[in-house]
């Protein structure tokens, strides 16, 4: 099983992670004309039974 980011949309896009079976912490900042700043950490955790678990662990908007 792999681990895929949609980066279609993205500036530079980028290649799919090496994600490996544990726990993981991925960091993504979303930017917008006229819209604040995003921010959001999300927990993934790849388990080698089953399929793989995600959360939101936190997010922040920025509107300086």
């Amino acid at each position: 099983m792999r681990v895929y980011l949609n980066s279609a949309r993205d500036v530079y896009p980028v290649r799919n992670p090496p994600i490996s079976y544990g726990t993981w912490t991925l960091h993504f900042d979303f930017f917008a004309i006229d819209f604040p700043h995003l921010s959001v950490d999300i927990e993934l955790e790849r388990v080698r039974e089953g399929n793989p678990r995600a959360r939101i662990l936190e997010q922040a908007l920025d509107s300086d």
